[in-house]
């Protein structure tokens, strides 16, 4: 029993002892999570910005790129060491979509990735989007991104 629950603890511990920075500000460039602002604290950040996405409809009818306004929180956990001075991670993130054209209203979007920390300030993220919005379904989307990170200890 004792062997299951030390299993069971492990990644918790993994995040205990990140030295995760205790504040930071990161400028996304593209869409992980959107083009806009996230503020981190701990293994939590919260984010806000534009999210665009190609979305494929239903067979023989047109792509059409899709404009939302997103929120959403983002958990950070199992930190690495990559390359440079900050660790990188794996991300998990939730957000709402609030669509800004082709007749799209509200969605929810769910993204877990990892980010990569390539310099001391400058991030790669990759991800996997799975989107849900009303009367549309759940879409997938592969999602990349770029930051830059304003880190306060």
């Amino acid at each position: 029993m004792k062997k299951w629950i030390l299993i069971l603890s492990l990644p918790f511990g993994l995040v205990a002892e990140n030295a995760a920075p205790q504040k930071e500000i990161l400028l996304h460039g593209f869409r992980s999570p959107s083009t806009g602002v996230e503020y981190r604290q701990g293994h939590w950040g919260l984010h806000g910005g534009l999210y665009t996405s190609i979305l494929r409809p239903a067979e023989g009818q047109k792509a059409t790129t899709a404009w939302f306004a997103k929120t959403g929180a983002t958990a950070y956990f199992l930190p690495f060491r990559l390359m440079g001075p900050r660790k990188s991670e794996l991300f998990a993130s939730a957000s709402y979509l609030r669509g800004l054209n082709e007749g799209w209203k509200s969605a929810v979007q769910f993204e877990p990735g990892v980010r990569f920390a390539l310099t001391s300030h400058l991030d790669l993220r990759v991800g996997a989007s799975l989107l849900r919005a009303q009367q549309r379904g759940w879409r997938y989307n592969p999602t990349i991104g770029v930051s830059w990170s304003f880190q306060r200890q």
